[in-house]
């Protein structure tokens, strides 16, 4: 039997700060960082997954300006837009 895998998509939704001294949200949505950093554990075989195993990860980095002029979406970012 085949088996499908799930189509692997980041939330690039900009976010209030968070205030935790009042346990609050506060002021206007954004991105707060100068870059974001997506991590992918890439390996699919659930007989020989290890998380721990940096081999069986894909990272990328994107700079902020580039989530911030994405044009298809400015909620999500599927790894083959990166």
């Amino acid at each position: 039997s085949s088996r499908l895998l799930t189509k692997i998509s980041f939330s690039i939704k900009k976010a209030r700060y968070w205030d935790a001294v009042n346990n609050m949200q506060s002021g206007e949505p954004k991105r707060h960082a100068d870059l974001y950093v997506f991590c992918h554990l890439k390996h699919t075989d659930q007989t020989t997954i290890d998380p721990l195993k940096m081999e069986q990860w894909d990272f990328y980095i994107l700079q902020t300006f580039r989530l911030d002029n994405y044009e298809r979406s400015q909620s999500s970012i599927t790894i083959n837009s990166m």
